[in-house]
């Protein structure tokens, strides 16, 4: 099957696909946004006090050059940081790629069978604003946890995460044994009933929410 993702991970076996990949939302580009206009405004003020007599002088021109080369580096680099930070789910495992900067790039793993607890969590202004949080999965014995920082509707990835270790668990059957999986389904069971129904919830309370804006539209206006 084609990588619809563009995405190359580590020991890929031949029948394995990936699914779903996240990264983080892109709010979380703001601050370094922000730290890249600010570090560009030190040549653009360099130009404006200098004028023309900046190209005129060898130092000031060099300084303006490294200054500037600096800013588009830090710039690639924030950049590069963000966009090679994934969170990739096959049809048999997650795994967290995380990246930081140019040269450095960490794997972590766990099958989906070892997922023990899948959870979500939201905190703080801009998360609550733009809806995006982190999905904490809870592994097994000394298997690192998987934790997916930051990324778009926390609540609906991790109902996602626990339908696909339910469809993984239930393709399985080398590994578990039937008491192993009729325990596995009814521990996640619950939680998955529990977030499906929250996602029902929101689903009408929008659909509510649309309702009254459309009679609101429809009734005629007093003169």
């Amino acid at each position: 099957m084609l990588n619809p993702f563009d995405i190359t991970i580590q020991n890929q076996a031949d029948d394995e696909e990936i699914v779903r990949v996240w990264r983080h939302h892109p709010v979380t580009l703001v601050p370094p946004a922000l730290r890249v206009i600010a570090f560009a405004l030190i040549p653009l003020a360099l130009l404006f006090i200098t004028g023309f007599a900046l190209f005129g002088s060898a130092l000031l021109f060099g300084l303006f050059v490294v200054i500037l080369a600096l800013v588009l580096t830090y710039a690639a680099y924030e950049w590069v940081s963000w966009w090679g930070d994934v969170y990739i789910l096959t049809n048999y495992r997650i795994i967290d790629v995380e990246q930081r900067g140019f040269f450095h790039r960490s794997f972590s793993e766990a099958t989906l069978g070892k997922i023990q607890d899948i959870s979500h969590e939201v905190s703080g202004f801009l998360p609550t604003v733009f809806n995006f949080g982190n999905v904490l999965v809870q592994t097994a014995g000394s298997l690192p946890n998987i934790d997916l920082n930051d990324v778009k509707k926390p609540q609906d990835q991790a109902l996602y995460l626990l339908r696909a270790q339910q469809a993984y668990l239930e393709n399985e059957d080398k590994d578990i044994s039937a008491g192993e999986l009729i325990e596995l389904l009814t521990k996640h069971r619950g939680r998955l009933d529990e977030l499906a129904e929250e996602d029902r919830k929101r689903r009408k309370d929008g659909i509510g929410k649309q309702m009254d804006k459309n009679q609101g539209k429809g009734k005629p206006k007093k003169r």
